[in-house]
């Protein structure tokens, strides 16, 4: 993967984790509530606790994944690659749960994109101390994500909606002005804006839809740009065993790679069948690749 492909990847992947509540799995402190109303105040610390709670649930659920890669070209090129499906297992570091592919295209992989897949995924450090330490490292960045979601946005109510069935909350999700930031996606969730769909009955977030309102540059905008109106939106829905998880995130991205070459990204990742992990029992167990 070249140098564009990992920035842009990488640079989608951290706006959807902060935003979405999705991939940290840190457990940060409350978030602030600093020029709230006090039921958006409320209606926020509700939902931050049911997501740090069924976050840390998710580490005990095997579940199954369904994506197209990004893949960026010598040139700048963006296209997507051959649909994955992938089963996610538990591991020692909760920010990097182990994948395995089961299919390509529908069908079970050759040997050959077996081997593809392996290639481009990070491999176990022999130096234990170091792993220990990077690992400490990664969760505390994730951890800083997440609480600059709810330090960056405030958080007003605005109505009421049916979604999927369920009668919702509407918040409006804004920026505060001059919020100081901590992680390395802070100052970019200050260039959106957006709505939150909470279920009345289980203060549970079920849907999100964010929109970029300023360019993100890459690279001081050599690597690259993602441009004004990319949108996030993401869903959460009750598993059979009652418990929430994510469901599906969709990234409508357009912008700029090596400055010139323009794209176009519509982008959809699905997560489903979950179901307990036998071997963890509150402990996590087997370490990623």
């Amino acid at each position: 993967m070249t140098v564009v492909a990992r920035r842009l990847a990488f640079v989608l992947a951290l706006l959807g984790v902060p935003l979405l509540g999705l991939v940290a799995r840190a457990q940060p402190g409350r978030p602030a509530t600093s020029g709230q109303s006090v039921e958006g105040s409320a209606l926020s610390a509700a939902v931050y606790d049911n997501l740090k709670r069924e976050r840390q649930l998710l580490l005990e659920h095997v579940y199954r994944e369904r994506r197209r890669p990004v893949h960026v070209s010598a040139l700048g090129k963006v296209s997507l690659g051959d649909e994955q499906t992938l089963d996610v297992y538990p591991s020692a570091d909760p920010d990097r749960p182990r994948r395995v592919l089961v299919a390509v295209n529908g069908r079970p992989p050759t040997q050959a994109e077996r081997e593809r897949y392996l290639e481009g995924r990070p491999s176990a450090s022999a130096d234990r101390q170091e792993r220990a330490r990077r690992e400490t490292e990664q969760r505390r960045r994730a951890q800083d994500r997440l609480d600059d979601a709810f330090r960056v946005f405030l958080f007003v109510p605005a109505g009421q909606e049916m979604v999927e069935g369920r009668l919702t909350r509407v918040v409006r999700v804004v920026p505060r002005p001059g919020v100081e930031t901590r992680s390395d996606v802070g100052k970019w969730l200050k260039r959106f804006t957006g709505r939150v769909w909470v279920d009345t009955a289980e203060k549970e977030l079920v849907k999100v839809e964010m929109v970029a309102t300023d360019s993100i540059s890459l690279g001081w905008g050599v690597v690259g740009r993602i441009s004004e109106g990319t949108r996030i939106t993401y869903l959460r829905r009750p598993s059979n065993g009652g418990l929430w998880f994510p469901a599906t995130v969709r990234y409508e991205a357009r912008g700029r790679t090596l400055v010139f070459r323009s794209f176009e990204l519509d982008s959809t990742t699905e997560w489903f069948d979950y179901r307990p992990h036998p071997a963890t029992s509150g402990a996590v167990v087997a370490t990623p690749r």
